[in-house]
């Protein structure tokens, strides 16, 4: 059996490497990617997409507090300045947030939807 190989960019499979399709964009508003560790070997792997094309991204693996605990010292010091990008009865709109405080921080949650409330959760 042949053995894949993979873009070392994109790290897809070379059969399917993106490298030439992406172009990075400096975007304005940082975005942090809070991303479980099942995530990483999924095939689709979106936040990977999203760091080959922004400029301004960290993608932070974990599962658990300890695993956060510096991304939540940081967002304690920047509480005006990030804002989670998640659906929930208490969601506000950006722009109606912005108007109220300047973000730079946008927090995404990455993994199934049990596993993104467990992320929130913490």
């Amino acid at each position: 059996m042949q053995k894949r190989h993979y873009c070392m960019a994109c790290q897809f499979p070379l059969s399917v490497c993106l490298c030439k399709f992406v172009h990075k964009i400096c975007n304005s508003v940082e975005l942090i990617v809070l991303q479980h560790p099942s995530e990483t070997k999924v095939a689709k792997n979106t936040a990977r997409l999203l760091a080959l094309a922004l400029q301004n991204i960290q993608i932070v693996v974990g599962e658990t507090a300890q695993d956060f605990r510096q991304l939540q010292a940081f967002c304690l010091q920047h509480h005006n300045d990030v804002a989670l990008l998640y659906p929930s009865t208490v969601s506000r709109p950006l722009e109606e947030l912005n108007k109220a405080h300047n973000i730079k921080y946008l927090l995404l949650l990455d993994g199934t939807w049990k596993k993104a409330f467990k992320h929130l959760s913490m």
